[in-house]
């Protein structure tokens, strides 16, 4: 009868050692691929809601919406900046540029994957708007709502009416991928 194999202490912990290596991390958070790239952005839709509008407002407010098409995303710490598709914007601020709105709060994840961003008239303009953008991302789509509800008085009538804007982009390549290869 031959003599049963030992393995040696070495070899043993180097079997241990490769197996904990190549068991899954299920505790340990992974890091986030960046939203850096090219992206394609859905065209900005407008949904109006007017609760009161008389004469004296002037046009009721219509869809203006913007187009869609090719954008360039850089992420910058926890922030997002978006260029194309009708003009640059930024997590960090509210779509909505109505003269005189300004950013009066906003909060981002520490994963850069969520951000909320609220924008109000001055408390003596006559003009009451608040608006609050809200972005949420994926790692290859990511999806901005922004709802709005403007207020005030012209002559004595009253101009009440809200909004709903979205557009959501697609990721196209991100930065630091390779280009597809070229097909025959």
């Amino acid at each position: 009868m031959g003599r049963p194999l030992l393995a040696s202490p070495a070899l043993l912990l180097a079997l241990l050692a490769s197996s904990l290596v190549a068991a899954p991390r299920t505790g340990a958070a992974q890091e986030l691929p960046t939203l850096s790239g090219a992206w394609t952005a859905s065209p900005l839709t407008e949904q109006w809601s007017v609760a009161a509008w008389g004469e004296a407002c002037g046009p009721r407010p219509q869809p203006q919406g913007a187009p869609g098409g090719a954008v360039q995303i850089q992420q910058q710490g926890s922030e997002l900046s978006i260029s194309g598709a009708g003009r640059p914007w930024s997590t960090a601020a509210c779509w909505e540029q109505m003269p005189g709105l300004a950013r009066s709060k906003h909060s981002a994840s520490g994963d850069a994957r969520s951000w909320q961003t609220r924008c109000t008239t001055p408390p003596n303009d006559p003009r009451r708007a608040v608006v609050t953008t809200t972005t949420q991302a994926t790692d290859t789509s990511i999806q901005m709502v922004e709802t709005g509800q403007y207020q005030f008085i012209i002559q004595g009538t009253t101009c009440n009416a809200s909004v709903t804007r979205t557009r959501t982009y697609t990721l196209v390549r991100r930065a630091g991928d390779a280009p597809p290869a070229a097909s025959a």
